[in-house]
């Protein structure tokens, strides 16, 4: 057995034994608290660890994805663009019509037509879902080694829910899962950035790079602009004067880990839900609880590719969504999605669940600072107009 091995053993029994720890913490709270039963055990590894439960990834990035997949080309600026790497090939530029926060080279020819069908090809949704997975490994230890990291089997195992299997006499993932995430980090290599939020590249970056030293293990790290973005508005880190530091250059998505742990197709999605719950958290929280939209206004925005109303037809497509969306959201953890009817003007709510609330609570209480400052100011400047009125009378009274 080679020390790798061994340590990954050692790992395993480690975290085996944090469990049991924990388990026994809890009948013991439940012991002391009356209740004289056990609360079970999280199946959430991370909650156990006090890990964070979601991953950050930019909100252009998710956001121009889950468009251009679901085909409205109406939504998106489109172009021809010249290879980064001058090898010859046809690229196509990418950005949201609402602002042009990220402008994105994609390798495909554009001609004038519908995008959506080769995006779709170009960012099938696994290399979606393995990008997020890429952006928590980059950013787990806050990005202490310029987020390049080593992708280890039990990450794979953990966050992804990759089944184990036994191999060798020990429980290990399957090289295809691994050689399959390499893959796609490969094919997400073939994607180029160079503006993402409010930053800007002096020259294109990868979406994803990889740095292999000689006979050395491969190491991956998403493109630096990716990075970036994530230190923007709700962010909730405190600086050395313990205020919290909102002030970054980009904004970013909250997903939830068990959104990585579905289906690709269906994390895909999730990741698109999640992208949505950015946009309206602050007003469905401090405002009725809940968010009120219609199935044909959700499905481009959460990245469902409206485009196969023309294939299988409008109302099987709207069915199969109206199917599926709650059951993501439920999986995914975002919430509870309910769909009146499989129809475009039906009526959709959407419910954030406790985790979603949760990420997004630093982002929601600095807007209701900023809210109160605002109202604060405007109170104390009507009290001056009033006081000022008040002497110009008393002044033209004497």
């Amino acid at each position: 057995m080679t020390l790798e091995e061994e340590i990954a053993d050692l790992k395993r029994i480690i975290a085996a034994e944090r469990l049991a720890i924990a388990g026994a913490d809890v009948r013991l709270n439940a012991a002391l608290a009356g209740s004289g039963a056990a609360k079970p055990l999280p199946d959430d590894p991370f909650e156990l660890e006090g890990l964070p439960k979601a991953v950050r990834v930019s909100e252009d990035v998710t956001k121009t994805i889950a468009v251009a997949r679901s085909g409205r080309i109406e939504l998106l600026d489109a172009g021809r663009t010249g290879d980064p790497e001058k090898s010859g090939r046809d690229y196509s530029e990418l950005s949201l019509c609402d602002g042009g926060r990220i402008t994105m080279a994609l390798p495909f020819r554009y001609d004038g037509g519908t995008v959506g069908q080769d995006v779709r090809k170009t960012i099938p949704p696994h290399l979606l879902r393995y990008f997020v997975f890429a952006m928590h490994m980059a950013l787990r230890d806050d990005g202490r080694d310029l987020g390049i990291f080593r992708l280890c089997e039990d990450d794979v195992a953990d966050i992804l829910g990759e089944p184990l299997r036994l191999i060798g006499g020990r429980r290990r993932v399957s090289s295809r899962a691994i050689e399959g995430v390499e893959q796609a980090f490969r094919d997400l290599s073939e994607i180029w950035v160079d503006r993402i939020g409010s930053v800007s590249a002096g020259n294109p970056e990868r979406l994803m790079q990889s740095y292999q030293a000689d006979f050395g293990p491969r190491h991956w790290a998403p493109a630096r602009l990716a990075l970036l973005a994530c230190k923007g508005p709700g962010a909730g880190r405190r600086n050395s004067r313990g205020k919290r530091d909102d002030d970054g250059p980009g904004r970013f998505v909250q997903v939830p880990f068990p959104v990585l742990r579905l289906n690709s197709a269906d994390a895909a999605i999730g990741i698109g839900l999640a992208t949505l719950w950015r946009d309206i958290i602050t007003r469905t929280v401090t405002g009725p609880g809940y968010h009120r939209t219609t199935l044909g206004e959700i499905l481009p925005l959460v990245g469902w590719n409206v485009e196969d109303a023309r294939r299988i037809g409008l109302p099987k497509m709207l069915a199969r969504a109206a199917e599926r969306l709650p059951v993501i959201a439920r999986d995914g953890d975002l919430g509870t999605v309910e769909i009146a009817a499989p129809e475009p003007g039906a009526d959709v709510v959407l419910t954030p669940s406790a985790t979603v609330e949760a990420v997004y609570r630093p982002m929601i209480e600095t807007h209701q600072q900023k809210k109160r400052r605002s109202e604060q100011a405007e109170a104390e400047a009507d009290a001056g107009v009033k006081t000022s009125r008040r002497k110009k009378r008393r002044a033209a009274a004497s």
